[in-house]
């Protein structure tokens, strides 16, 4: 198991928390299923956390934003240099009210993010995404999803694939929009 190195940095109101790992052979054999796998399970571990902090009102706007009751609190992002892969949580902290940022409960969300990132390495993602999927906010909403390579897909987020992406009903069927192709995402209310 490779080892995990996290730092966290405070600034003003807001945490951030970055993680690095040596993914190794993981990111050689599929870069883009890697990086969802990572943004699905970093989803589930902050939102678990987000629902200790928040009484249960913690919620994700697909594919890598933390809410508390609709409110942006935070936001998740992974990226990958070589074999090093690095995953980052920022906190709004003034958001989330001061004892939630706390050195206590900032290391509860750093060991919870780091179990959740070992499991992605030994190929147990599976609960993650149960719990991604249960938690998305976007459910049952229009959207317009803008892809990073290019590309729009617009229509009603129905549900979560097997592997964290969102599925729209489109026009012309159905899509599924992996979390790492997500450029920007426009809600529009149901």
């Amino acid at each position: 198991m490779s080892e995990i190195n996290t730092i966290v940095k405070r600034e003003g109101s807001n945490v951030f928390i970055i993680t690095t790992l040596n993914a190794g052979d993981k990111v050689r054999k599929g870069l883009s299923e890697l990086l969802d796998a990572f943004l699905v399970a970093m989803g589930s571990a902050t939102v678990s956390w987000l629902d200790e902090v928040s009484d249960g009102w913690g919620g994700i706007l697909f594919p890598n934003q933390y809410v508390v009751r609709n409110d942006v609190v935070g936001r998740g992002a992974v990226s990958v240099s070589g074999d090093r892969l690095t995953c980052s949580v920022s906190l709004r902290c003034d958001a989330l009210g001061a004892n939630a940022c706390g050195e206590e409960r900032i290391n509860s969300l750093i060991n919870t993010l780091n179990l959740a990132l070992k499991d992605v390495m030994e190929g147990h993602l599976t609960r993650h995404v149960m719990n991604y999927g249960k938690k998305l906010v976007n459910i049952g909403e229009d959207v317009e999803v803008t892809l990073r390579g290019g590309g729009i897909v617009k229509g009603e987020a129905i549900g979560y694939g097997a592997r964290g992406e969102l599925v729209v009903a489109t026009r012309t069927g159905m899509a599924k929009v992996e979390p790492s192709k997500v450029a920007r995402i426009k809600r529009f209310w149901p």
